[in-house]
This record gives C-alpha cells, sequence and structure tokens, in this order.
C-alpha cells in the first residue's frame, strides 16, 4: 500500500483553495498545516478543519519534523527565501509556477534539493489537463508524427484588482502564459532554441504588467510555436483554440471538442474534452507522491522546469530588447 504523506500548504492566497481541495481528494494526502505570513489568513482557511495546525513562516514549518510535504504556493518574489529552509530540512515540495522570478533563483533551488537529496516539483498543472494527456498519447503513439508547427490563443478578460499579481511587472507571460509555453516544450520533447516575444499593455485593467503577448518560440528541429496570451478581452475567450501540426497528422481543439486527424485525414480522434482544471492539482501532487514513493524524477520536476524558467527569462528579455532571444546559449 502507498504511504500516506503528511502535507503542509505555505501560502494561503487563492490558489491554496485549489491545492486544499487536492489534498482532501486523496487518501494519500493528509493535510495537517497551513501557514501563511499574515497569520489569520492562514487561520481562516484552517477554520473549521480539525486537527490542523498554524504557522506565520517557513522556519516553523521546517521545525515541524512530522511534515514530509509542502505546498509552496506563496508569490514568486519571495519563493527562494521560503524555500531554502524548507529543502535543508529535508521536505519535498511541490512549487507553485511561476518556479521562481529568475532562472538564477530557479537552479539555485535545483541545487539544493539535490544536495538534500529530496524531490522537488513545480505545478506545471496544465500538463494533466485531459486534452494534454490526449495529445501527449497520440505523439507517444507515434500517431502523428513529429510536430512542426503548434498555435495556442488563450483569451479572456482577467482583472487582478488584488493581491501580488495586481502589482507585478510580469504578468501576462508569467502567471498563465507559462502553462502553454510549459507544454510547448512537453510536447515536442525537446528544448527550445530560440524566443521571440511582444507585450503591450492596454491600461483596460486595472494591474501593472502586460495584459497582452504574442510569443513565437522556435525548437531545435525546426518547429515553430505561437503563443497569443490575451487578458483584456471583451470577447471572454470566445475565440480560443490549440493546434497542432505534425508530419503525420494534425490536433484542434476548439470549443471543448479535440479532434485529431492523420495525414490521410482519417479521424484519429473526436471528443469532449473537460477544460475543469481543478482535477489537475491533485493529479500534480500525486505525481510528486509516487515519484517519492518510487525513489525517482518527478515528470514536472525542478530540473526539468528549467527549460521553462529559460522561456519565461528570454521572452522578456526580447520584449524589452525587441529581438529574438536564443535560448540555452551564453
Amino acid at each position: 500500500m502507498s504511504k500516506k504523506h503528511k502535507i503542509a500548504i505555505i501560502g494561503c492566497g487563492g490558489v491554496s483553495n485549489r491545492h486544499i481541495q487536492a489534498c482532501n481528494s486523496s487518501e494519500r494526502a493528509e493535510l495537517v498545516a497551513l501557514c501563511d505570513k499574515i497569520e489569520g489568513a492562514a487561520r481562516s482557511k484552517a477554520a473549521n478543519r480539525e486537527g490542523i495546525k498554524v504557522y506565520n513562516s517557513a522556519q516553523q514549518l521546517a521545525d515541524d519534523r512530522s511534515i514530509d510535504v509542502v505546498i509552496v504556493a506563496t508569490p514568486p518574489d519571495v519563493r527562494l527565501e521560503v524555500v531554502r529552509p524548507l529543502l535543508e530540512s529535508g521536505k519535498h515540495l511541490l512549487v507553485e509556477k511561476p518556479f521562481a522570478n529568475s532562472i538564477a533563483e530557479a537552479e539555485l533551488m535545483v541545487a539544493f534539493a539535490g544536495e538534500q537529496e529530496v524531490k522537488l516539483a513545480v505545478n506545471q498543472n496544465f500538463r494533466f489537463l485531459e486534452e494534454s494527456r490526449h495529445i501527449k498519447a497520440l505523439l507517444d503513439e507515434d500517431k502523428l508524427g513529429t510536430p512542426f508547427f503548434i498555435s495556442q490563443l488563450h483569451s479572456c478578460w482577467r482583472n487582478e484588482e488584488d493581491g501580488w499579481r495586481n502589482t507585478s511587472e510580469r504578468l501576462a507571460i508569467a502567471v498563465m502564459g507559462i502553462h502553454w509555453l510549459d507544454r510547448f516544450r512537453w510536447l515536442v520533447g525537446q528544448e527550445a532554441h530560440s524566443i521571440y516575444a511582444n507585450t503591450f499593455y492596454s491600461g483596460l485593467l486595472e494591474s501593472e504588467g502586460e495584459d497582452l503577448a504574442n510569443v513565437t518560440v522556435e525548437f531545435s528541429s525546426g518547429c515553430m510555436a505561437n503563443l497569443t496570451e490575451q487578458w483584456n478581452s471583451h470577447g471572454r475567450g470566445g475565440a480560443n483554440y490549440f493546434q497542432m501540426d505534425c508530419t503525420e497528422g494534425s490536433v484542434i481543439l476548439r470549443d471543448g471538442i479535440l479532434k485529431a486527424v492523420g495525414s490521410d485525414r482519417k479521424s484519429l480522434l473526436e471528443q469532449p474534452v473537460d477544460a475543469d482544471i481543478g482535477p489537475t492539482f491533485a493529479k500534480s501532487l500525486l505525481e510528486l507522491l509516487d515519484a517519492i514513493d518510487e525513489d525517482r524524477e518527478p515528470m514536472h520536476s525542478g530540473l526539468n522546469n528549467l527549460g521553462t524558467m529559460a522561456l519565461l527569462e528570454g521572452a522578456y528579455i526580447s520584449a524589452e530588447e525587441g529581438s529574438k532571444v536564443s535560448i540555452g546559449e551564453e
């Protein structure tokens, strides 16, 4: 029988509700502590939950030897200072995205985890969407061939009126675009060669960061992936779609229907897919718990996420400099 893990959550903002639900949904996870520098925030989330301890610092969590896994849901600005004592205490971590504010910080956390021989995962939960799993299965079964073009349009109206996202200089790409950049890497199965990005600030939203971004990623195979991440659409996402073209077939997702066809235009798959992200938090957590029990790297490890962080950092450098940025080169 798989081990039941005692889990704490640090950072009791809005996303913590998803992680609490994830813990409650699994027989292998027991939520035992909540932590936030604003103790009242943790205490309010712990209300009516019997036996939940409340802390207000990462060091308090680090000192609690009964906890073996911590979900880190703090803002990225304090990520490194929160993660370091937890790793040094030997706890396994599931860290929210973006993993860090810079690839240098991300590399430090990966190094700390390696020194302590603990598992470090990043909650790139869009890998666990129903659509993502179907698309990856088609690729792994070699039904589509090699990807050479991907396009993702994610359009919505998202006005961050308060919280850390309201004042963050990095918004649309860092908060949502990073999901798609990570999925590009995961589906293509290789690291990117270069990235080019444009950002736009419409003034329609109360948040300070970019609310529209166009990003083009080029892979060493020649595959090109285009992302439009838009938070200021009055259409509220009515045009959203995903398309992937490969040497032996294509995939299109639109209006909740996932379709795949081969090069002979015969259907490989056509079915509705659930867009609910709620279950993906539990699946992301369970992948980490499996990795702990099986003593292997989780598929969404911190080490793997360095490739996604390179894309994120490269996108903002490109937008600032107005030029293409090479990835993985000094």
